[in-house]
């Protein structure tokens, strides 16, 4: 049986249970990607970190952006990145906790 977490999402809204393997790989790709990028689109996030995945060999099942869009909201709502709107565009970033 594999191991489960289950994610948050920063508006309270239900969360979902996702393998903590591919939520880790996922969260280790999005932190990555933050900080060797800044602040960045929406549409960025996800197609950089998925262009990551595939470079790099990793396997993954599912959907990936489906994936991605969850592990940012769990990290968002668990404070470490975050997300500003500027000229009608979202940017997410790392969240800088000085």
């Amino acid at each position: 049986m594999e191991d489960k977490i289950l994610l948050i999402h920063p508006e309270g809204k239900k969360g979902v249970s996702m393998n903590v393997k591919k939520y880790n790989v996922l969260q280790s790709a999005i932190l990555d990607v933050l900080t060797i990028h800044g602040a960045i689109t929406h549409t960025e996030l996800i197609t950089i970190t998925s262009a990551e995945i595939i470079k790099n060999k990793i396997p993954f099942e599912g959907n990936i952006g489906w994936h991605i869009e969850w592990v940012k909201l769990d990290l968002e709502s668990k404070g470490l990145i975050q997300r500003t709107k500027d000229k009608n565009k979202l940017y997410f970033s790392l969240k800088n906790n000085s």
